[in-house]
């Protein structure tokens, strides 16, 4: 069942959209496909698009730009912060921007990291009552960010003011809506709305996903099956990296026993670290196959031909390549984090492993090539029908259009 606004839709003339993106996103990663999707969506629903960045790092200005021109909308890059190892406490000029906008006008904003600049756009909301709020927390609990109590205070402190100040707040899951109301919000926005609508789920034994019904099952009968993971190694522990180093050990060492084994494969931004680099050299060595960045037809072909999908996490607030994976027919084996509670059915379309211990996760992944091999692809599809493209687009489109009217 699709979650519905809840804020009621006025017919009226529709208004400016101003979409900040913060320095910190990066366009090759699921965040940053959600905002080439919002530029298009605000594009088409408000008079005006205004996309303004502090991120001036080439390839995240050039992703940006194609948006925007895509879009035909207007983007604007503002002065850097001068110390770009904090956690974005605030996008210099943007308060300064704001106020000179003329006329009615939305702000919307992604990022919980980002929650000073969203302070700095509460204060507009509230002096400029012909403006609006709209906030993407894409929160998760910061278990994994390097900070100090006294940031930790202040960033919570900003996400507690954005959260009673914004006039819509949009989770992409369900588990990240219980987090957010746990330690943010208590009841606290005007609005909420969830990205991508509900998945009503079989219950068990449901027809509807049964392991090697229909005459569509994988003829997949060799005893050596792909693993793929896509991930920034920028954010090694929180991407669950070092569980994954010892699962490509076992493999390793059960390859050099004369066994079958998985081959894993990565794709996704390598570490800019030399200690994370030297991590991966290690990890080449035994037997793991790095993609790097890829483009989207070489990711979507990554998860064609790879039998699992892995997504060891310790946080997501989404998760994407889940649900990438899954409709491109591939088997998930996941942490029940962001979406994946949502899709991922037990035992059907893939597993759910809530440990930190190898020797489950190795099982896991056994366990779910054994499904990849009976599994209809196009069952394992099906699953995730109502999180197509099209589907998020309008769910999108559906959440943000009462806020683009006015009268």
């Amino acid at each position: 069942m699709a979650s519905e606004p809840c804020v009621g839709a006025a017919p009226g003339r529709i208004v400016r959209a101003v979409l900040v993106v913060p320095s910190g996103t990066q366009m090759y990663s699921g965040l940053g496909r959600h905002i080439e999707r919002l530029v298009a969506v605000l594009s088409d629903e408000a008079s005006r698009l205004q996309v303004v960045t502090d991120d001036q790092h080439p390839a995240v200005c050039r992703s940006l730009a194609r948006a925007a021109g895509r879009a035909n909308a207007a983007i604007t890059v503002l002065p850097a912060y001068p110390s770009p190892a904090t956690l974005d406490p605030e996008v210099p000029g943007l308060a300064r921007l704001a106020h000179s906008i003329q006329g009615p006008t939305t702000f919307v904003l992604n990022g919980w990291a980002n929650a000073f600049a969203a302070e700095g756009l509460s204060e507009v909301r509230r002096e400029r009552p012909d403006s609006r709020l709209v906030f993407f927390p894409h929160y998760q609990t910061p278990l994994s960010v390097p900070m100090s109590d006294g940031q930790r205070s202040r960033i919570m402190g900003a996400l507690g003011m954005v959260a009673a100040e914004s006039d819509l707040v949009v989770h992409d899951s369900c588990d990240e809506s219980r987090a957010w109301e746990r330690d943010v919000a208590a009841g606290g926005e005007r609005a909420i709305c969830h990205l991508g609508g509900w998945l009503d789920l079989p219950e068990e034994g449901d027809a509807g996903l049964r392991p090697g019904a229909g005459l569509g099952a994988l003829a997949r009968h060799s005893s050596r099956f792909t693993v793929l993971m896509v991930a920034d190694l920028n954010e090694w522990y929180r991407k669950g990296m070092d569980l994954f180093t010892l699962l490509a050990a076992r493999s390793a060492l059960v390859r050099a026993a004369g066994l079958p084994s998985p081959r894993f494969v990565v794709a996704g931004t390598m570490p800019r670290d030399a200690r994370l680099r030297a991590r991966c050299r290690h990890l080449r060595l035994m037997g793991v196959r790095f993609l790097g960045y890829v483009s989207e037809s070489e990711l979507r072909r990554a998860y064609l031909e790879a039998d699992v999908y892995l997504m060891c996490s310790r946080e997501e607030a989404y998760c994407i390549p889940v649900v990438e994976a899954l409709s491109a027919g591939c088997t998930v084996v996941a942490r029940p984090i962001g979406i994946a509670p949502e899709v991922v059915v037990h035992g059907h379309n893939g597993v759910l492993c809530d440990s930190d211990l190898p020797a489950d996760w190795w099982r896991a992944i056994s366990e779910a090539s054994r499904l990849a091999r009976s599994v209809p692809g196009a069952m394992i599809r099906q699953s995730v029908r109502d999180y197509d493209e099209a589907h998020a687009r309008a769910s999108l489109a559906h959440s943000l259009r009462p806020l683009l009217r006015i009268g």
